[in-house]
């Protein structure tokens, strides 16, 4: 696994004030939350794809790409930084409860049940995690078709 990039798509720090499970989060290290991003970021960039010049040639993520500059800084695309920390949310959630509410196909308790309807168009195999608003986000930045897919610039 990666390890120790010069530009996270979303700092430790950043992480746990913007992180939905601070029950969750409260115990881990700095050294565990900065693991549970860089885990988050390689699942990304492995639904993302190759395809995108990169804007340092020795990085090991996608991002930042050689689009993601102003005025000499380099910066991660909000999108792919919310879609980060939703990515370890869920990753921790799965972690502590065994299952995500979004994978949860019925319920029932108290003389009351639930069932949800089925995804029009099912996760990818080894995204089934994801959150269903993670894909929106990422999808403009996707390269299918290999390395010289052309999409819309993001």
């Amino acid at each position: 696994m990666p390890s120790n990039p010069e530009l996270f798509y979303l700092t430790a720090a950043d992480y746990r004030t913007q992180s939905t499970v601070q029950t969750l989060l409260q115990a881990k290290t700095n050294e565990e939350v900065e693991s549970l991003v860089i885990e988050a970021m390689a699942l990304i960039d492995a639904y993302i794809g190759s395809g995108w010049a990169p804007y340092d040639d020795e990085q090991e993520f996608v991002f930042p790409r050689t689009q993601d500059e102003n005025a000499g800084e380099t910066f991660i695309p909000r999108r792919v930084a919310l879609a980060t920390r939703m990515v370890a949310d869920s990753m921790l959630e799965r972690r502590h409860k065994g299952v995500l509410p979004h994978e949860v196909a019925s319920w029932g308790g108290e003389g009351h049940s639930y069932t949800k309807h089925k995804r029009t168009q099912e996760a990818e195999i080894g995204f089934e995690s994801f959150p269903p608003e993670v894909y929106p986000l990422l999808d403009p930045y996707r390269r299918v078709g290999g390395y010289f897919a052309v999409g819309e610039p993001c």
